[in-house]
């Protein structure tokens, strides 16, 4: 560590065994690491030393880049496997969460007199747990989830109206 603004100090078991020198699983957070929100209550805390300063923050309290990248095997198998059934019933109909997803997260959601996007606090379509959507970002997901509704079996369920629902507003 130098002077200055230093990345936070993590628990990491997946680092080289380094126990038999009586060495914990200590490694500073690399900038793909997710440090969850709910961590943030426990940074600088003393506990026999600073959180995520002298203290690694617990394993709990951090996503490595590793275990992303194997949530998103594990994820994009599971879509795989639920778009196979899918397709393979006449009866079901696909809906694409992750690429909806994936707009949210890269050019937000447009729907006519507004629009959401995944930017925490200001893009107003997901809570403040930075995981959960707004009222409003429900609203548009289900609109979403109509239109596929609407195509794949002739209905006609009208869309909501997403400015009537509660989202986050962001003041300077």
């Amino acid at each position: 560590y130098s002077a200055g603004p230093n990345p936070l100090l993590i628990v990491d078991h997946d680092l080289f065994d380094l126990s038999g020198f009586s060495l914990p699983d200590l490694r500073k957070a690399a900038p793909d690491d997710f440090i969850l929100l709910p961590a943030a209550a426990k940074i600088g805390v003393d506990a026999g030393g600073t959180y995520g300063i002298g203290v690694g923050l617990d394993d709990g309290d951090v996503l490595t880049a590793k275990e992303a990248r194997e949530i998103e095997k594990v994820r994009q198998s599971y879509n795989i496997t639920i778009k196979a059934a899918a397709d393979a019933d006449p009866n079901l109909l696909f809906f694409d969460a992750a690429a909806l997803v994936d707009q949210f997260n890269s050019t937000g959601i447009s729907y006519g007199s507004g629009g959401i996007s995944a930017a925490f606090i200001q893009g107003g379509g997901f809570s403040l747990d930075g995981i959960h959507p707004t009222a409003r970002g429900y609203a548009v997901i289900a609109n979403e989830m109509m239109k596929v509704i609407n195509q794949g079996f002739g209905a006609n369920l009208p869309p909501v109206d997403p400015n009537k629902f509660s989202t986050i507003f962001y003041q300077q």
